[in-house]
């Protein structure tokens, strides 16, 4: 198929189906498919940036920031803007600042002045560059927005900052929401704009699981929790369970598909309004042993490198980090919670490497046979070992996503 830029709407229908049927492909990276959904992914968001352009955000989100970092109202912002009535026609965009009030703000904030001085440029501008990377069309199309019966570009405008202002908490802390720190572990190939949209929703996302909700205040030990949620995956509904588990735990699990142009596994980080730690993963690779191998990262991540609401960990599991300390931190935690290096040393598993074996270690650990064939895979990097054991698209079938059209193998695990 001849593919070239995208000049109308059905071009762009036709691009955006045809992503998505390769999105549902468990592609192998560098394969001709996964090289087609790039080159796709690209023009798309190409497309998306000439079409759906959204202006910058007003510095006075900065102002707000800082407001909420140092614990101001707005009567102690009077001395730099003037009175209470300015302060408050300021804040709500209704006064611009002026020359004499920007340097107050600059000295008394601590804010850069050329931050404050911009906010004339932002008026004047219809467009932003930066607030077009967005994947607006991508977001709409998953729901994320509402209603998409855009009349205006400023309807869209209200849309897409209200979705970021509600993971930021209220409207006033969309610049919090950006001061996020990514730590990115593994060669993950991302667009910052569509991985910090998904992080958003992973966050609004979280605030729907029932649960009682903040900062985990006695957490236990990570191996005792780790190995708790691994024995989980004995049961045919384990991913179910761990999230029950979890959110017993104070800790959410929220499984969204991942964005375009963002080959991630999964993430940790803390929802900047009350503290709850989540877990966000995409079954990416749905495959029974990655899910809980990825699940079990996220939670080492979340019980021993999660220091404050600003940090989020986005990890790519094909690739083992070389140099990360937390990385290797939080694989190592992993592979002991799901299969102790001592049992597997000594296992059929691990020198035979046959069903018989897998599944009597697999009883002897109550764990799911799909993670010792996992580990078989990883340490002899031959990948088509035991197809049958894998559990391809169950994990998938579970939280109700679209099955796949090609037929997959079926298992029954062998119970005591």
């Amino acid at each position: 198929m001849e593919t070239r830029v995208i000049k109308t709407e059905a071009q762009y229908r036709e691009y955006r189906a045809e992503i998505g049927r390769l999105m549902d492909k468990d592609q192998e990276p560098g394969s001709r498919d996964a090289e087609r959904l790039e080159l796709l992914g690209t023009l798309v968001d190409l497309y998306e940036k000439e079409r759906y352009a959204i202006p910058l955000p007003n510095p006075i989100d900065a102002i707000l920031f800082r407001m909420e970092q140092q614990g101001l109202q707005q009567k102690d912002l009077v001395p730099f803007i003037g009175s209470k009535s300015k302060v408050s026609e300021v804040l709500s965009g209704k006064r611009r600042l002026t020359v004499a009030m920007i340097r107050a703000l600059s000295d008394g904030l601590k804010l850069s002045a050329d931050v404050l001085i911009s906010e004339a440029q932002a008026q004047k501008a219809d467009v932003s560059d930066e607030w077009s990377r967005f994947p607006i069309r991508e977001m709409a199309r998953r729901g994320w927005l509402g209603d998409v019966s855009w009349t205006s570009s400023s309807d869209m405008i209200d849309k897409v900052r209200h979705f970021f202002a509600e993971a930021g908490g209220r409207e006033g802390l969309l610049s919090a929401y950006f001061r996020r720190t990514m730590r990115i572990g593994g060669d993950v190939e991302t667009d910052a704009y569509a991985l910090n949209a998904w992080i958003a929703r992973v966050i609004v996302k979280s605030r729907e699981i029932p649960m009682a909700r903040g900062p985990l205040s006695c957490k236990m030990r990570t191996s005792d929790l780790l190995r708790q949620v691994a024995q989980l995956s004995w049961s045919e509904q384990g991913p179910l369970l761990a999230k029950e588990f979890l959110a017993n735990e104070g800790i959410a699990l929220v499984i969204e598909d991942r964005m375009p142009r963002t080959h991630l596994d999964g993430a940790a980080l803390v929802d900047n309004v009350d503290g709850t730690p989540i877990v966000g993963l995409t079954i990416r690779h749905d495959r029974i042993d990655n899910f809980w191998f990825t699940l079990l990262h996220e939670l080492a991540h979340v019980s021993l490198h999660l220091r404050n609401r600003q940090d989020a960990f986005v990890d790519n599991t094909d690739d083992d980090p070389d140099h990360d300390k937390e990385e290797l931190e939080a694989n190592q935690f992993a592979r002991e919670a799901l299969i102790p290096r001592s049992e597997w040393r000594r296992s059929d598993a691990c020198r035979l490497q046959t069903e018989e074996a897998v599944f009597k270690l697999a009883r002897e650990l109550r764990i799911h046979p799909a993670i010792i064939v996992g580990r078989i895979r990883k340490e002899t990097g031959n990948y088509k070992r035991l197809p049958k054991l894998i559990g391809q698209g169950e994990v998938g079938r579970l939280f109700g996503k679209r099955k796949k059209q090609q037929k997959k193998e079926s298992f029954d695990v062998p119970r005591e």
